[in-house]
């Protein structure tokens, strides 16, 4: 739908699931599964381990937003749909298990349920990266794990004005 009203040398950038520095835990549909545990119940946790995710960090989304302003500014005739996400696929199960510590949940706990939920349209989704923006293993800015809230322990990776430059 953006694309019949956009002007056809329009860049448009897609993105899944995104987490990153936030207010509260509810914000982002990554951070409120450690909101859920925070307020679980005693007992069992079940959580979604059929559909895969691929979590995107918003300062990666951030550097990727800079690379295509810059292409754009190299090459006026950039244009099209990118299709951009984390490379780490993840269930909602998974994610719960890396968060769990990390809010004092016991990962025990958790319960994965492996069934699809009802409504699914089909298989489980698989990631989706433009390789034009990011080559695959350079997109990285930050460490995926422990990023609870967008607070990563340290910078990772190439400086975001050297990615997408080639290997």
């Amino acid at each position: 739908a953006v694309r019949r009203e956009a002007p056809a040398n329009t860049a448009i950038l897609r993105l899944p699931i995104l987490y990153g520095p936030c207010e509260t835990l509810a914000e982002s549909a990554v951070t409120v599964l450690a909101e859920n545990m925070r307020r679980a119940a005693p007992g069992p946790l079940r959580m979604d381990a059929w559909a895969t995710r691929y979590p995107t960090l918003t300062t990666d989304v951030a550097a990727v937003i800079l690379q295509m302003v810059r292409r754009r500014l190299a090459q006026p005739a950039f244009a099209g749909i990118y299709h951009w996400s984390g490379d780490e696929p993840l269930t909602k199960f998974d994610m719960a298990k890396i968060m769990a510590p990390l809010v004092g949940f016991a990962p025990a706990r958790l319960v994965a349920d492996p069934n699809p939920p009802a409504g699914a349209p089909g298989p489980a989704l698989r990631g989706a990266l433009d390789d034009q923006l990011f080559p695959r293993g350079r997109q990285r800015t930050a460490p995926r794990r422990g990023d609870v809230g967008g607070h990563a322990p340290q910078q990772h990776g190439p400086a975001p004005e050297t990615v997408g430059q080639g290997p």
